[in-house]
């Protein structure tokens, strides 16, 4: 990837920013990533939890299909028998 990153510092000491994950619905205590699932929200607080097979065929089915053209041919080229395919 080309994307350039960023990264949130104290102004005063320069250390980089850190965020506490927590549900504050269930605990102020910081959650561990392994007890973290992603979802997806269809309804106000209605889920679909999404495993990673799932999320990764989905990032498969939404990368984006192209074909690159590389050079053109005159029509008298092509066999016409190509055209009804």
């Amino acid at each position: 990837e080309n994307d350039i990153k960023f990264l949130s510092l104290h102004k005063e000491c320069l250390t980089p920013i850190k965020y506490k994950k927590f549900a504050p619905d269930c605990t102020d205590e910081e959650i561990d990533d392994k007890d973290i699932v992603k979802a997806y929200e269809y309804a106000p607080h209605k889920y679909i939890i999404m495993d990673e097979k799932e999320l990764a065929a989905l990032q498969k089915a939404h990368e984006p299909r192209s074909i690159r053209i590389i050079s053109f041919v005159q029509n008298e080229e092509i066999d016409s028998v190509l055209y009804d395919r």
